[in-house]
């Protein structure tokens, strides 16, 4: 590889990278080599085609992650959504146990009482 290409590779990676068109320089590197390099055998198509080429390219996937990430937050709102209905059935299960409990509570009292009541009945009964 002669400097000029060399040059021309370092330039096109340094813009590919500055496009977000490449997660790190050295993939910017490497798709600048196969660009220039396809340009120099290729002579029917120009590095402007190429770029545009790999433009379209990068645009088709940028669309497709859109999709996805749409995807995912829809499914994220839903879970969100369940939790939320989850969490609110929890605080109602709760509510209703604690109103068990407490209606619980009260039966033992009641329970207390009448056994006092059996035994305060008993030793009257006794006495007579």
């Amino acid at each position: 590889m002669n400097e000029k290409n060399t040059e021309k590779i370092s330039k096109l990676a340094k813009q590919l990278k500055d496009l977000h068109m490449a997660g790190s320089i050295e993939e910017a590197t490497e798709r600048a080599k196969e660009i220039i390099e396809k340009a120099a055998s290729d002579s029917s198509e120009s590095i402007n085609d190429l770029m545009n080429k790999e433009l379209k390219e990068l645009k088709e996937q940028s669309e497709s992650d859109k999709e996805t990430v749409n995807e995912i937050k829809e499914e994220l709102s839903e879970l969100k959504k369940q939790a939320v209905e989850e969490a609110q059935e929890h605080v109602l299960d709760k509510e209703h146990f604690e109103k068990v409990k407490e209606k619980s509570r009260e039966i033992k009292e009641d329970i207390e009482d009448v056994e006092d009541i059996k035994e305060t009945a008993e030793e009257v009964q006794e006495k007579k």
